[in-house]
């Protein structure tokens, strides 16, 4: 995901620059926000950061998820240059996560690749014409009365999954014991 230039981005980006350049601007990355002991973030950073954090930081105004983003790389910069220097870096659980967050990464971009390839604009946009836009209206119904039936249609449903839940209630009426 590209991050828009707002105002309020380029006021936070000239202050971070102006306080974590200095004489190393020449070595960075052109696109780097923010640095943390000579270490560049990056746009890419943060955009990584946002795909692994989307629960969390996606409802925030686009502003204070930025802000938010810059802090967790940077936290996470210097957390991980304080188990470098406890000496984690080479254990063997440290090696395990690296394999694990490796096959990950590979299976992230593998599908990644593959949806890009499988799916164009055009598609996105014909496929949202015809189904959203000229689709069937439906209805949301809040409740049904008693005396109707009720039923559900699954032609040309796509999108089922195993472990959706469908939920069927019966009501039944017992009269009262004494």
């Amino acid at each position: 995901m590209q991050f828009r230039l707002t105002i309020g981005k380029a006021i936070l980006l000239s202050a971070l620059s102006l306080a974590s350049f200095g004489a190393q601007a020449q070595d960075l990355p052109a696109n780097t926000v923010a640095t943390v002991n000579g270490m560049a973030i990056t746009y890419d950073d943060i955009s990584l950061a946002e795909d692994e954090l989307i629960g969390l930081v996606g409802q925030l105004p686009e502003r204070q998820r930025f802000e938010t983003l810059v802090g967790y790389m940077v936290d996470r910069i210097l957390a991980a240059e304080a188990a470098r220097n406890a000496g984690l870096e080479n254990t063997p659980e440290v090696a395990k996560r690296i394999d694990f967050m490796k096959q990950k990464a590979l299976q992230d971009v593998f599908v990644g690749q593959k949806l890009m390839q499988r799916v164009s604009e055009e598609r996105v946009a014909s496929y949202y014409q015809d189904n959203i836009v000229d689709g069937p209206k439906q209805e949301e119904v809040r409740e049904v009365r008693e005396g109707f039936e009720c039923g559900m249609g699954f032609e040309n449903y796509q999108d089922i999954q195993v472990g959706d839940v469908i939920e069927c209630f019966e009501v039944e009426e017992v009269a009262r014991a004494l």
